[in-house]
């Protein structure tokens, strides 16, 4: 199961497309075309308007990312480990510097991050339990720490793991039933997480930490919910 991006081209392009508004046309950049690149797209802006984009490089199973810096577009290869850049999520801090959040199927089957550091990348394996991390998603709180929801496929359950400036800490969120597909995570004014996903049953659920103690409410029971988007407004 695999959830969907602004970005998506499953056979063998990268590209983008920009609209300004909608009294004016949609401008489609192809970013790259070498190989089978472009699946599990991550985009996002920097403070220029400059897009920056995570992505899978199927052809040799790398996670890849672009940047655009105001006159070409910039390539780097993340990780080059067997198996990995699924399920990609980007985010800048507030350096501007890309932070990614990833799985990695090739020996683990588990949740990575990566971030850039100003001159090279970091790369850390986060929940190494057999098959966690799919359908990741990340956001950074103000401190640049970052916050991931993802699916562990070997209990299909939710789990959220955060940075707490000192160390990873891993919690199971909903463990009712085939739950946690297709996450997606946002942080409120007070920056505790909410998460929505896809639960048993394929209905759309809520998870948000309030302070105290996680909520989970169903939000849709129709029953032909998957894939997930959630913001948090300011009034939250």
């Amino acid at each position: 199961m695999r959830r969907p991006y602004l970005l998506f081209l499953p056979i063998c392009l990268l590209f983008i497309a920009i609209g300004v508004s909608l009294a004016q046309d949609w401008h489609i950049i192809t970013v790259e075309s070498d190989g089978n690149v472009g699946e599990y797209t991550s985009i996002v802006l920097d403070n220029s308007g400059y897009p920056h984009i995570s992505y899978l490089d199927r052809s040799n199973y790398n996670l890849k990312y672009a940047k655009y810096n105001g006159s070409s577009w910039e390539f780097d290869v993340v990780d080059d480990s067997e198996g990995t850049g699924f399920y990609t999520s980007l985010e800048l801090d507030s350096n501007q510097y890309p932070n990614i959040a990833y799985y990695q199927w090739g020996d683990a089957y588990d949740l990575e991050y990566a971030r850039w550091n100003g001159s090279s990348w970091e790369l850390e394996g986060i929940d190494e339990e057999y098959i966690a991390g799919q359908d990741c998603s990340l956001k950074l709180d103000s401190d640049d720490h970052p916050h991931i929801s993802y699916h562990r496929y070997s209990y299909h359950d939710l789990r959220y793991a955060y940075f707490d400036g000192d160390e990873w800490v891993i919690i199971d969120v909903d463990t009712q039933g085939d739950t946690g597909w297709y996450t997606s995570i946002d942080l409120d004014p007070s920056e505790n997480p909410h998460i929505s996903y896809m639960g048993p049953n394929s209905e759309l659920k809520h998870a948000f930490f309030n302070g105290s103690y996680w909520e989970l409410e169903v939000v849709d029971s129709s029953g032909d919910i998957s894939y997930t988007s959630i913001v948090v407004d300011s009034e939250y």
